[in-house]
């Protein structure tokens, strides 16, 4: 979708803004692909805070046109999380979930030490994936919820959603309002071109 302005929020026991909304797809590529689970210190899923920290990315007047994807294992430590949602369907807001994890529930390996992630008591960490959490945000802002197994799939149906929601040109002063006052200009210029074709000229007597 090149022209869609992409924002990035980056979230576990806290949300982060990294990159406002651009329409600069290379330099959202980049802010992607660095990425990681060690960009966010505080550890922890509030989903709620990365819900609030992606409406404050919109412009607040418009209450149109607002689309969040949000990538989780929905395994929530804040209950906010549904009735944030809700608030925010009322300013307007869809949200897309995509689920990613195991339901069964898996380790989470430790990039640092290549060993299963423990907590501050000793215990193994177990991610699980909560599909009915995800499955409720989506479906309090009209969104889609899927399961991630096949990327391109993925892609697919976010996409054939955010296709129905009326689409804006923006560029890079995309939070400017433009107003157009071109047909005026150029209606007085026709106006005025008609009325000379039709003034007959007069031929001045030389002297």
């Amino acid at each position: 979708m090149p022209n869609d302005r992409i924002a990035l929020v980056l979230f576990a026991g806290k949300a982060y803004m990294q990159m406002p909304l651009t329409t600069d797809h290379r330099a959202a590529q980049l802010f992607v692909s660095s990425a990681g689970p060690d960009a966010v210190p505080q550890q922890g899923t509030v989903i709620s805070e990365a819900l609030k920290m992606s409406a404050k990315a919109f412009n607040n007047t418009d209450r149109r046109f607002k689309a969040v994807v949000l990538l989780s294992d929905g395994e929530d430590h804040d209950p906010e999380a549904d009735k944030t949602s809700r608030d925010l369907a009322e300013e307007g807001m869809m949200i897309n979930t995509i689920g990613i994890g195991s339901a069964e529930g898996a380790n989470i390996i430790d990039p640092a030490t290549g060993e299963n992630k423990k907590d501050e008591m000793g215990n193994v960490v177990i991610t699980k994936l909560n599909e009915d959490e995800l499955r409720l945000i989506a479906d309090n802002t009209n969104g889609v919820y899927v399961r991630l197994q096949s990327s391109d799939d993925a892609v697919a149906a976010i996409k054939k959603n955010l296709s129905q929601i009326e689409t804006r040109a923006y560029g890079d002063v995309s939070l400017m309002n433009f107003k157009t006052f071109y047909w005026w200009f150029a209606g007085a210029m026709l106006i005025f071109l008609l009325t000379e074709f039709f003034i007959p000229e007069r031929k001045k007597a030389l002297a």
